[in-house]
């Protein structure tokens, strides 16, 4: 018995060219941890892995707050929760729209 006849073909429409968050919604939808990728013309172009996803994820959020923590040095508190407030609700009403739209219509 060989390997072919063990898999499960994976019907994927994942291109390498498309954002991530299209393969996080792909591997959320079908509980896959490991996706594989083409490029458009169907060739395999690699795998992408939800380790791998959370690695560069999180880097890019550590910079971002390291760049806001430098930027908000010199303020004070105050000048912290005019900008940061605001910021808090629209995320919040953005998220409850996005979960609302996603799951209830």
């Amino acid at each position: 018995m060989d390997c072919r006849t063990m898999m499960a073909p994976i019907k994927t429409s994942l291109f390498a060219d498309e954002p991530a968050a299209k393969a996080i919604d792909f591997m959320v939808k079908k509980h896959m941890g490991l996706v594989p990728v083409t490029a458009r013309d169907g060739a395999f172009a690699g795998l992408i892995s939800g380790d791998s996803l959370m690695r560069f994820m999180l880097s890019k959020t550590v910079s971002i707050m390291s760049r806001v923590e430098r930027a908000m040095s010199h303020s004070s508190f105050f000048t912290f929760l005019k900008i940061g407030l605001p910021l808090m609700f629209l995320s919040v009403a953005i998220a409850h729209l996005y979960v609302w739209l996603r799951y209830f219509l």
